[in-house]
């Protein structure tokens, strides 16, 4: 018995009821098929729980530290976000400033990567790169690392 459990825990018993017991009882393709989708569904939702706010963390500080860059040594590039020496660590219960400041730095890391082909290849376009590779392996993360077709166990 879970005593305090997190969203995704609850999420996942759920998940492992209609992969067991759910799944095992119905002989209709089509539900079959539709439990397969809600597990899905249920597995990102799950994901997306339990790395979200980690990830957003991460991607906040590290495109701040990149804008500190770019405004230091292009300031004719104003990407206008906060710096990194301006931001406030986050508190779990601030997490809806954490998602509207995820947000807003996504409008930011969208200019920068427009930005990143004005400028000359060196360090600040590779931290650019990185922040994309970073985020694209956030988003693979969430959605469990691959993608999974639902009605296919292979």
């Amino acid at each position: 018995m879970i005593v305090d459990p997190a969203p995704e825990e609850l999420i996942r018993a759920v998940v492992r009821d209609l992969r067991g017991e759910v799944k095992a009882a119905v002989a209709d393709s089509p539900v079959s098929a539709t439990v397969d989708v809600m597990v899905s569904i249920l597995d990102v939702v799950a994901n997306q729980l339990e790395h979200r706010q980690r990830m957003m963390s991460e991607e906040v500080l590290a495109i701040r530290m990149v804008v500190d860059q770019v405004a230091q040594q292009y300031p004719e590039f104003a990407v206008g976000a906060p710096t990194a020496s301006a931001a406030q660590p986050l508190s779990p219960a601030e997490h809806t400033a954490l998602t509207d400041d995820y947000a807003r730095l996504s409008d930011v890391l969208a200019r920068l990567g427009e930005l990143q082909w004005t400028m000359p290849d060196g360090p600040i376009r590779q931290a650019i790169a990185a922040l994309f590779a970073q985020r694209l392996a956030h988003e693979t993360t969430i959605l469990g690392g691959q993608f999974r077709a639902a009605g296919r166990d292979s």
